[in-house]
Protein backbone atom coordinates (compact mmCIF):
# COMPACT_ATOMS: atom_id res chain seq x y z
CA UNK A 1 0.00 0.00 0.00
CA UNK A 2 2.37 2.83 0.67
CA UNK A 3 4.60 1.47 -2.47
CA UNK A 4 1.67 2.44 -4.49
CA UNK A 5 1.20 5.82 -2.37
CA UNK A 6 4.27 6.76 -2.79
CA UNK A 7 4.57 6.13 -6.83
CA UNK A 8 1.34 7.78 -7.20
CA UNK A 9 2.96 11.01 -5.04
CA UNK A 10 6.40 10.70 -7.27
CA UNK A 11 4.04 11.16 -10.52
CA UNK A 12 1.40 14.02 -9.44
CA UNK A 13 5.13 15.74 -8.40
CA UNK A 14 6.25 15.29 -11.56
CA UNK A 15 3.18 16.76 -13.39
CA UNK A 16 3.20 20.12 -10.78
CA UNK A 17 6.66 20.72 -11.64
CA UNK A 18 5.68 21.19 -15.54
CA UNK A 19 3.93 23.90 -14.44
CA UNK A 20 6.63 25.74 -13.13
CA UNK A 21 8.98 24.71 -16.23
CA UNK A 22 8.03 27.86 -18.07
CA UNK A 23 9.24 30.02 -15.22
CA UNK A 24 12.94 28.87 -16.10
CA UNK A 25 15.12 30.92 -18.83
CA UNK A 26 18.21 29.15 -18.75
CA UNK A 27 19.39 26.50 -21.12
CA UNK A 28 21.22 24.46 -18.04
CA UNK A 29 18.00 25.25 -15.65
CA UNK A 30 15.50 23.93 -18.27
CA UNK A 31 17.94 20.89 -18.71
CA UNK A 32 18.06 19.97 -14.76
CA UNK A 33 14.56 20.83 -14.33
CA UNK A 34 13.28 18.15 -17.35
CA UNK A 35 15.80 16.04 -16.34
CA UNK A 36 14.55 16.00 -12.48
CA UNK A 37 11.19 15.77 -13.89
CA UNK A 38 11.39 12.61 -16.09
CA UNK A 39 13.59 11.16 -12.81
CA UNK A 40 10.56 11.28 -10.56
CA UNK A 41 8.07 10.10 -13.54
CA UNK A 42 10.13 7.21 -14.27
CA UNK A 43 10.71 6.27 -10.42
CA UNK A 44 6.63 6.52 -9.82
CA UNK A 45 5.63 4.23 -12.39
CA UNK A 46 8.64 1.81 -11.52
CA UNK A 47 7.46 1.49 -8.31
CA UNK A 48 3.58 0.89 -9.62
CA UNK A 49 4.87 -1.83 -11.71
CA UNK A 50 7.03 -3.26 -9.03
CA UNK A 51 9.98 -3.04 -10.84
CA UNK A 52 13.35 -4.07 -8.71
CA UNK A 53 15.34 -0.94 -10.38
CA UNK A 54 12.98 1.78 -9.01
CA UNK A 55 13.29 -0.21 -5.79
CA UNK A 56 16.97 0.72 -6.01
CA UNK A 57 16.51 3.95 -6.77
CA UNK A 58 14.13 4.95 -4.38
CA UNK A 59 16.42 3.65 -1.00
CA UNK A 60 18.91 6.25 -1.70
CA UNK A 61 15.97 9.10 -2.62
CA UNK A 62 13.14 8.44 0.81
CA UNK A 63 16.90 8.23 2.91
CA UNK A 64 17.80 11.31 1.82
CA UNK A 65 14.44 13.00 2.07
CA UNK A 66 13.65 11.84 5.43
CA UNK A 67 17.45 12.57 6.96
CA UNK A 68 18.34 15.83 4.84
CA UNK A 69 15.04 16.69 4.14
CA UNK A 70 14.09 17.12 8.19
CA UNK A 71 16.95 19.58 8.18
CA UNK A 72 16.07 21.73 5.28
CA UNK A 73 12.67 21.96 6.29
CA UNK A 74 13.78 23.13 9.91
CA UNK A 75 15.53 25.85 8.30
CA UNK A 76 12.86 26.91 6.68
CA UNK A 77 11.08 26.77 9.67
CA UNK A 78 13.31 29.29 11.05
CA UNK A 79 13.62 31.19 7.89
CA UNK A 80 9.89 32.09 7.74
CA UNK A 81 9.86 32.86 11.44
CA UNK A 82 12.62 35.57 11.19
CA UNK A 83 10.63 36.65 8.06
CA UNK A 84 7.53 37.09 9.58
CA UNK A 85 9.46 38.75 12.55
CA UNK A 86 10.24 41.50 10.07
CA UNK A 87 7.24 41.91 8.38
CA UNK A 88 4.91 41.32 11.03
CA UNK A 89 2.01 43.90 9.61
CA UNK A 90 2.51 42.16 6.33
CA UNK A 91 1.57 38.65 7.75
CA UNK A 92 -2.22 38.01 8.32
CA UNK A 93 -4.58 35.24 9.63
CA UNK A 94 -4.55 33.43 5.84
CA UNK A 95 -0.48 33.71 5.87
CA UNK A 96 -0.52 31.73 9.23
CA UNK A 97 -3.58 29.25 8.09
CA UNK A 98 -1.46 28.55 4.72
CA UNK A 99 1.47 27.77 6.57
CA UNK A 100 0.27 25.39 9.14
CA UNK A 101 -1.27 23.52 6.00
CA UNK A 102 2.35 23.24 4.20
CA UNK A 103 4.15 22.49 7.35
CA UNK A 104 1.42 19.51 8.19
CA UNK A 105 2.02 18.37 4.27
CA UNK A 106 5.79 18.36 4.87
CA UNK A 107 5.53 16.63 7.95
CA UNK A 108 3.56 13.83 6.20
CA UNK A 109 5.50 13.68 3.23
CA UNK A 110 8.49 12.89 5.49
CA UNK A 111 6.99 10.43 7.35
CA UNK A 112 5.65 8.82 4.12
CA UNK A 113 9.66 8.46 3.25
CA UNK A 114 10.67 6.88 6.50
CA UNK A 115 8.16 4.02 6.29
CA UNK A 116 8.68 3.53 2.78
CA UNK A 117 12.68 3.14 3.12
CA UNK A 118 11.99 0.48 5.76
CA UNK A 119 9.97 -1.08 3.72
CA UNK A 120 11.88 -1.32 0.70
CA UNK A 121 14.76 -1.93 2.90
CA UNK A 122 13.18 -4.59 4.92
CA UNK A 123 12.85 -8.82 3.65
CA UNK A 124 9.38 -7.93 2.97
CA UNK A 125 10.32 -5.47 0.33
CA UNK A 126 13.00 -7.19 -1.40
CA UNK A 127 10.52 -10.08 -1.63
CA UNK A 128 7.82 -7.41 -3.68
CA UNK A 129 9.87 -6.24 -5.88
CA UNK A 130 11.60 -9.51 -6.51
CA UNK A 131 15.51 -8.16 -5.59
CA UNK A 132 18.28 -10.36 -6.14
CA UNK A 133 19.99 -12.71 -3.38
CA UNK A 134 23.52 -11.32 -4.70
CA UNK A 135 22.25 -7.21 -3.95
CA UNK A 136 24.75 -6.15 -1.64
CA UNK A 137 25.34 -2.54 -0.15
CA UNK A 138 22.14 -1.74 -1.98
CA UNK A 139 21.00 1.65 0.39
CA UNK A 140 25.02 2.58 0.02
CA UNK A 141 25.11 2.64 -3.45
CA UNK A 142 21.54 4.08 -4.09
CA UNK A 143 22.51 7.20 -1.85
CA UNK A 144 25.94 7.53 -3.17
CA UNK A 145 24.13 7.90 -6.81
CA UNK A 146 21.78 9.84 -5.33
CA UNK A 147 23.81 12.61 -4.01
CA UNK A 148 26.06 12.76 -7.37
CA UNK A 149 22.58 13.76 -8.65
CA UNK A 150 21.36 15.71 -6.25
CA UNK A 151 25.02 17.81 -6.71
CA UNK A 152 24.56 17.75 -10.50
CA UNK A 153 21.20 19.42 -10.56
CA UNK A 154 22.43 22.22 -8.12
CA UNK A 155 25.20 22.71 -10.40
CA UNK A 156 22.89 23.22 -12.63
CA UNK A 157 19.84 25.25 -10.96
CA UNK A 158 21.65 26.95 -8.94
CA UNK A 159 25.56 27.68 -10.29
CA UNK A 160 26.11 30.43 -7.73
CA UNK A 161 26.44 28.46 -5.22
CA UNK A 162 29.41 27.16 -6.35
CA UNK A 163 30.90 30.51 -7.45
CA UNK A 164 29.94 30.34 -11.05
CA UNK A 165 27.41 32.76 -12.34
CA UNK A 166 24.73 34.29 -10.19
CA UNK A 167 23.26 33.01 -6.98
CA UNK A 168 20.16 32.79 -5.85
CA UNK A 169 21.53 34.05 -2.45
CA UNK A 170 21.76 37.32 -4.04
CA UNK A 171 18.48 37.14 -5.62
CA UNK A 172 16.83 36.26 -1.70
CA UNK A 173 19.14 39.19 -0.22
CA UNK A 174 17.56 41.90 -2.77
CA UNK A 175 13.94 40.67 -2.13
CA UNK A 176 15.08 40.76 1.36
CA UNK A 177 16.13 44.26 1.03
CA UNK A 178 13.14 45.04 -1.20
CA UNK A 179 10.36 44.02 1.44
CA UNK A 180 12.29 45.56 4.41
CA UNK A 181 12.09 48.77 1.74
CA UNK A 182 8.45 48.57 1.14
CA UNK A 183 7.47 47.84 4.77
CA UNK A 184 9.08 50.79 6.04
CA UNK A 185 7.40 53.01 3.83
CA UNK A 186 4.33 51.54 4.84
CA UNK A 187 5.08 52.27 8.93
CA UNK A 188 6.31 55.69 7.73
CA UNK A 189 3.75 57.67 6.03
CA UNK A 190 4.59 59.86 3.30
CA UNK A 191 4.07 63.50 2.80
CA UNK A 192 1.71 64.15 1.00
CA UNK A 193 -0.27 61.40 3.32
CA UNK A 194 0.51 63.90 6.43
CA UNK A 195 -0.39 66.67 4.62
CA UNK A 196 -4.26 64.94 3.91
CA UNK A 197 -4.53 63.66 7.56
CA UNK A 198 -3.80 67.38 8.07
CA UNK A 199 -6.05 69.03 5.94
CA UNK A 200 -8.43 66.12 6.97
CA UNK A 201 -8.28 67.76 10.72
CA UNK A 202 -8.90 70.86 9.98
CA UNK A 203 -11.71 69.93 7.88
CA UNK A 204 -13.20 68.03 10.34
CA UNK A 205 -12.17 71.25 13.41
CA UNK A 206 -13.70 74.01 10.58
CA UNK A 207 -17.02 72.03 10.33
CA UNK A 208 -17.30 71.73 14.17
CA UNK A 209 -16.51 75.53 15.03
CA UNK A 210 -19.07 75.98 12.25
CA UNK A 211 -21.98 73.49 13.96
CA UNK A 212 -20.83 75.04 16.93
CA UNK A 213 -21.33 78.44 15.47
CA UNK A 214 -24.92 77.71 14.08
CA UNK A 215 -26.14 76.09 17.84
CA UNK A 216 -25.72 78.70 19.23
CA UNK A 217 -27.09 81.53 16.51
CA UNK A 218 -29.86 79.10 17.29
CA UNK A 219 -29.98 78.92 21.03
CA UNK A 220 -29.54 82.86 20.49
CA UNK A 221 -32.83 83.09 18.70
CA UNK A 222 -34.81 81.36 20.95
CA UNK A 223 -33.86 83.19 23.62
CA UNK A 224 -34.84 86.39 22.23
CA UNK A 225 -38.16 84.64 20.94
CA UNK A 226 -38.86 83.95 24.16
CA UNK A 227 -38.13 87.10 25.77
CA UNK A 228 -40.13 88.89 22.70
CA UNK A 229 -43.37 86.23 23.52
CA UNK A 230 -42.37 87.12 27.70
CA UNK A 231 -42.20 90.96 27.10
CA UNK A 232 -45.87 90.38 24.62
CA UNK A 233 -47.35 88.49 27.57
CA UNK A 234 -46.56 91.11 29.97
CA UNK A 235 -47.47 93.78 27.83
CA UNK A 236 -51.25 92.62 27.38
CA UNK A 237 -51.83 91.63 31.52
CA UNK A 238 -50.61 95.18 31.68
CA UNK A 239 -53.38 96.08 29.24
CA UNK A 240 -56.12 93.91 30.58
CA UNK A 241 -55.09 95.11 34.81
CA UNK A 242 -55.65 98.87 33.28
CA UNK A 243 -58.76 97.89 31.67
CA UNK A 244 -59.82 96.47 34.77
CA UNK A 245 -58.65 98.91 36.66
CA UNK A 246 -60.25 101.30 34.46
CA UNK A 247 -63.84 99.36 34.92
CA UNK A 248 -63.09 98.94 38.69
CA UNK A 249 -62.76 102.93 39.10
CA UNK A 250 -65.66 103.56 37.00
CA UNK A 251 -67.89 101.17 39.25
CA UNK A 252 -66.89 102.97 42.28
CA UNK A 253 -67.35 106.32 41.07
CA UNK A 254 -70.96 105.53 40.38
CA UNK A 255 -70.96 103.58 43.57
CA UNK A 256 -69.93 107.25 44.86
CA UNK A 257 -72.10 109.04 42.47
CA UNK A 258 -75.72 106.87 43.77
CA UNK A 259 -73.94 107.39 47.37
CA UNK A 260 -74.01 111.01 47.21
CA UNK A 261 -77.45 110.83 45.20
CA UNK A 262 -78.92 108.95 47.84
CA UNK A 263 -77.33 110.99 50.86
CA UNK A 264 -79.01 114.33 49.21
CA UNK A 265 -82.35 112.76 49.02
CA UNK A 266 -82.12 111.52 52.38
CA UNK A 267 -81.23 114.76 53.39
CA UNK A 268 -84.03 117.02 51.84
CA UNK A 269 -86.40 114.48 53.27
CA UNK A 270 -85.12 114.99 56.64
CA UNK A 271 -85.34 118.98 56.30
CA UNK A 272 -89.18 118.57 54.71
CA UNK A 273 -89.50 116.42 57.55
CA UNK A 274 -88.21 118.99 60.06
CA UNK A 275 -90.27 121.96 58.42
CA UNK A 276 -93.41 119.86 58.74
CA UNK A 277 -93.26 117.97 62.35
CA UNK A 278 -92.83 120.38 64.96
CA UNK A 279 -92.52 117.60 67.30
CA UNK A 280 -89.29 117.08 65.21
CA UNK A 281 -86.67 118.68 67.08
CA UNK A 282 -83.01 119.63 66.28
CA UNK A 283 -81.37 117.20 67.67
CA UNK A 284 -83.15 114.29 66.57
CA UNK A 285 -82.05 116.17 63.16
CA UNK A 286 -78.60 116.14 63.89
CA UNK A 287 -78.39 112.74 64.92
CA UNK A 288 -80.51 111.65 61.79
CA UNK A 289 -78.18 113.70 59.59
CA UNK A 290 -74.78 112.40 61.76
CA UNK A 291 -76.27 108.92 60.79
CA UNK A 292 -76.47 109.36 57.23
CA UNK A 293 -73.11 110.97 57.03
CA UNK A 294 -71.77 107.88 58.39
CA UNK A 295 -73.39 105.97 56.11
CA UNK A 296 -72.24 107.76 53.44
CA UNK A 297 -68.29 107.72 54.57
CA UNK A 298 -69.25 103.99 55.20
CA UNK A 299 -70.25 103.54 51.24
CA UNK A 300 -67.79 105.97 50.04
CA UNK A 301 -64.94 103.28 52.00
CA UNK A 302 -66.46 100.59 50.33
CA UNK A 303 -65.85 102.12 46.97
CA UNK A 304 -62.35 102.86 47.54
CA UNK A 305 -61.78 99.63 48.91
CA UNK A 306 -62.81 97.91 45.80
CA UNK A 307 -60.87 100.12 43.68
CA UNK A 308 -57.44 100.29 43.16
CA UNK A 309 -57.48 104.17 43.26
CA UNK A 310 -57.69 104.96 47.43
CA UNK A 311 -58.90 107.84 48.11
CA UNK A 312 -57.60 109.76 50.72
CA UNK A 313 -59.31 110.98 53.72
CA UNK A 314 -58.50 114.74 52.48
CA UNK A 315 -60.32 114.15 49.22
CA UNK A 316 -63.18 112.99 50.83
CA UNK A 317 -63.42 116.50 53.02
CA UNK A 318 -63.95 119.96 51.82
CA UNK A 319 -61.00 121.67 51.03
CA UNK A 320 -62.10 125.78 51.83
CA UNK A 321 -65.05 127.03 54.20
CA UNK A 322 -67.51 128.25 51.52
CA UNK A 323 -67.20 124.19 50.15
CA UNK A 324 -67.90 123.45 54.02
CA UNK A 325 -70.91 126.04 54.24
CA UNK A 326 -72.65 124.80 50.64
CA UNK A 327 -72.49 121.10 51.86
CA UNK A 328 -74.08 121.95 55.32
CA UNK A 329 -77.28 122.16 56.69
CA UNK A 330 -78.59 126.17 57.40
CA UNK A 331 -81.29 127.43 59.82
CA UNK A 332 -82.91 130.29 58.39
CA UNK A 333 -85.68 132.73 60.00
CA UNK A 334 -88.31 134.43 57.54
CA UNK A 335 -89.81 137.97 58.78
CA UNK A 336 -92.78 136.10 60.15
CA UNK A 337 -90.12 134.42 63.11
CA UNK A 338 -90.74 131.00 61.15
CA UNK A 339 -87.81 128.67 61.17
CA UNK A 340 -86.57 126.56 58.46
CA UNK A 341 -83.88 124.59 57.41
CA UNK A 342 -82.22 124.55 53.92
CA UNK A 343 -78.83 123.13 52.68
CA UNK A 344 -75.98 125.36 51.21
CA UNK A 345 -77.81 128.40 51.49
CA UNK A 346 -81.03 130.80 53.11
CA UNK A 347 -83.99 132.00 50.73
CA UNK A 348 -84.46 135.52 50.08
CA UNK A 349 -86.47 137.24 52.32
CA UNK A 350 -84.98 135.01 55.29
CA UNK A 351 -81.78 135.41 57.93
CA UNK A 352 -79.39 133.28 58.79
CA UNK A 353 -79.80 131.66 62.51
CA UNK A 354 -76.91 130.62 64.31
CA UNK A 355 -76.52 126.87 64.08
CA UNK A 356 -75.32 124.71 66.99
CA UNK A 357 -71.97 123.17 65.88
CA UNK A 358 -72.32 119.45 64.59
CA UNK A 359 -69.85 116.37 64.85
Amino acid sequence: MIVTVSGWLYIVFSLLALVGFKTLHGASEKLAALASITFLFVVGVGLLRRLNWARWLTLGMSLLTWTLGSLVFFWQIVWFFRVSALFRHSFGPAMWVVFLIVVALCCAYIWLNFRLFEHLNSDDGRLEFDAPETETHAVAKSTALQIAWGLLSTLLLEPGLFGIGRSSNTDYAATIEALKRLESERSVPSRETVNASVERARDVERRRQANESALREAEQAELAAAREQQAATESMHRVVEQEEDRGRQRVAVANRTRAQEDFQRKIRELVDRRVRDRSYTDTQFETDRQALQRELERSWDTSAGTSPVAYSESSRQPSSASERTSSAILKCRDASGAVSFTQGYCPAGTTLVESPPTN
